[in-house]
């Protein structure tokens, strides 16, 4: 099985958009947001293999 950084081989992507879709899987419990502002840490985290989650990370509002 060949696993990429987006998480999955991408001829898996239409069977997971479905599983998402029909609210199989919850994204919300894979990621957690962060502001733009925090972005060296969360590099950092990131580089140090201390993130379980995938982190988006949003503009100032």
């Amino acid at each position: 099985m060949r696993w990429t950084r987006t998480g999955c081989p991408p001829e898996w992507y239409p069977g997971a958009l479905d599983l998402v879709l029909s609210d199989k899987i919850t994204v919300a419990d894979f990621i957690e947001r962060r502001p733009l502002g925090t972005i060296n840490e969360t590099f950092a985290k990131e580089r140090d293999h201390g993130l379980t989650r995938r982190v988006p990370l949003t503009p100032a509002e």
